[in-house]
């Protein structure tokens, strides 16, 4: 019960909200019970024939709690909705903001698929959490209580009668539903987020799905888990059918009942005959308090198995923490690794092995190495989406580690070796760099970059949006959306890490030349597996194994002609000059 419990905490932020929509349900309740209790009264009472002036109060009592009913019942769902969607609201924003500072290393294990459920389907099942099992019970505690006294007055078995069977209707088959409904309403869930995560992996997938020939494997796996799921909902059904009828028949058997219970007293006059059709039928609709008090306990779990979904996620300690020193930083940073070492676990091998680093501000430096050296894991650590154990870096002084990554991440211009676009416009995709940029300072970046002329050959020009991942855009073109974000942010060092994979050879160039005449004034650490346009470069650290093998500048390497030489022949054999 420690996720109810904390879900109840969650959503006590709108405590007002909660308190005024219990008050709008039970007097909806009361409503109902009065307008039907004094039809019954005026309608038995003019079976009679008494004069107009004496069915007065009774004719306006009908038509006020009629009005009532339907007043508070409009106000209720207003109330209660609006206090429901504002915790949605802040429940996604709670979870994000969780969510932020794990990235990238506390999720690198997880599917995007699954986090994709987590933050939208889990969320979605909680945000009815409110609705159907906070409020119900509360309103049928108040509603039961004033009824049970109500009828309690003219007799004490009408008030136990009516208590006893709301009890079996509002506590005794909700403990049913929750007993049988557990395991079934965990498994909704969980296969719901299976479903989600297959659709969004066929979606994602479906090029690589159709060109190996696997789209009957695709189909039937994903077939397999719809009919899991629509058989555990079919058995959700058929428990939720039984126990309907069980609490319908509970209602009606509360009426025969106190039928029977009021006949004797009306035939000994301790009851006005009149009020025998008011006890009937206002403690037959007083059930509409506890009627949702069954379904409250399917939605329990499911709300429970959704809230442990989340709270696994978002209870994991960032591996770096978000506290740390502001940079005392001017235009200029200066960078010096000594001595660092890493591993991604106590019981896996060093990446990096002593580990030495000299970057001035305005120097070049060249990492360079085969696939797997420790090349990707140093731009990592730079900006903090790791923490290094052994060793130090500092930042113009300044241990890396004691500073907060925003401060860190503020002095890189980063071009990754993947490329990250939104599937939003070119324009907000290059204005990640400086959010408050203006147009035309964007476009000057994109100039600089080489991509102002084909953007602006396209129909909408930079209010044209680039598709799924960027995918309506060459990975050329990706990369030079990249250059024109770290050109826009400006940022004293730029950190480029990979930038030419996957492009061909002569796109690979102009992205060199445009990263070269980019740094100008700046600094930049380059990070390659590639020899073209280092030779521009103050330094060039060659790495193998985690472990530096060569450094020094490009003409002393090649007379050296150890790794770094033979690295740059055999591009220089496969690759077009």
């Amino acid at each position: 019960m420690k996720v109810a419990k904390r879900l109840v905490s969650f959503s006590l932020i709108m405590w007002k909200g909660i308190v005024l929509s219990v008050v709008l349900g039970w007097a909806t309740v009361v409503s109902w019970v009065a307008l039907m209790s004094t039809s019954a009264y005026l309608l038995s009472y003019a079976a009679l024939h008494p004069s107009v002036a004496e069915l007065q109060v009774a004719i306006v009592g009908v038509r006020f709690f009629g009005i009532s009913r339907g007043v508070f019942r409009y106000l209720e769902r207003l109330v209660s909705h609006n206090v429901s969607l504002n915790l949605l609201a802040k429940m996604r924003e709670w979870v994000y903001v969780a969510l932020e500072p794990l990235a990238p290393a506390g999720l690198q294990d997880r599917q995007e698929s699954d986090l994709l459920s987590r933050m939208i389907n889990d969320v979605e099942t909680l945000q009815e959490f409110f609705v159907r099992v906070i409020a119900p019970p509360l309103v049928a505690i108040l509603s039961t209580t004033s009824v049970v006294w109500f009828f309690g007055r003219w007799s004490w078995q009408f008030g136990l009668t009516i208590l006893g069977l709301q009890i079996v209707v509002g506590i005794v088959i909700p403990l049913v539903s929750r007993i049988l409904g557990k395991e079934p309403g965990q498994r909704l869930v969980q296969l719901r987020s299976k479903i989600n995560a297959a659709a969004v992996e066929g979606v994602q997938g479906n090029a690589e799905i159709v060109m190996f020939g696997e789209k009957e494997g695709f189909l039937q796996k994903f077939v397999s888990v719809e009919k899991d799921y629509d058989h555990t909902q079919r058995k959700m059904n058929v428990i939720q059918a039984i126990l309907d009828g069980v609490s319908v028949f509970s209602t009606q058997l509360s009426a025969l009942l106190l039928l029977f219970a009021a006949i004797p007293l009306v035939n000994v006059g301790n009851l006005d005959g009149r009020l025998l059709a008011v006890v009937v039928l206002g403690a037959l609709v007083s059930f509409e308090s506890v009627a949702p008090l069954p379904k409250t306990f399917q939605y329990l779990e499911e709300s429970i198995e959704a809230g442990k979904r989340l709270f696994e996620l978002t209870d994991q300690i960032p591996i770096v923490p978000e506290e740390g020193a502001l940079l005392e930083r001017g235009e200029k940073i200066d960078i010096e690794i000594k001595h660092l070492s890493f591993a991604y676990s106590q019981i896996s091998d060093a990446v990096l092995n002593n580990f030495d680093l000299d970057l001035p501000f305005g120097q070049k430096a060249a990492i360079v190495g085969p696939s797997g050296a420790g090349k990707s894991t140093l731009f990592s650590i730079l900006l903090r989406y790791w923490d290094y154990m052994q060793g130090e870096v500092m930042l113009n002084g300044q241990e890396l580690r004691t500073l907060s990554p925003e401060a860190v991440r503020s002095v890189f211009g980063v071009i990754s070796q993947s490329t990250y676009l939104f599937n939003t416009s070119i324009l907000d995709n290059i204005r990640l760099g400086n959010p408050k940029a203006s147009l035309e300072e964007v476009k000057e970046a994109a100039r600089f970059a080489e991509i102002d002329e084909f953007i602006q050959s396209l129909p909408q020009g930079y209010d044209t949006y680039v598709g799924e991942q960027g995918g309506f855009l060459s990975g050329g073109q990706r990369q030079r959306v990249a250059i024109a974000r770290a050109i826009l942010k400006d940022a004293p060092v730029i950190i480029a890490d990979e930038p030419t994979a996957n492009l061909d050879t002569i796109t690979a160039r102009k992205v060199m030349e445009k990263l070269l005449g980019l740094s100008s004034g700046k600094s930049l650490l380059l990070i390659t597996h590639q020899t073209h346009g280092l030779a521009q470069m103050d330094e060039i650290v060659y790495l193998d194994g985690g472990r530096v093998v060569e450094r020094g500048t490009y003409e002393a390497l090649v007379e050296l002609k150890g790794h770094f030489y033979h690295m740059r022949q055999l591009e220089k054999d496969l690759l077009p000059t």
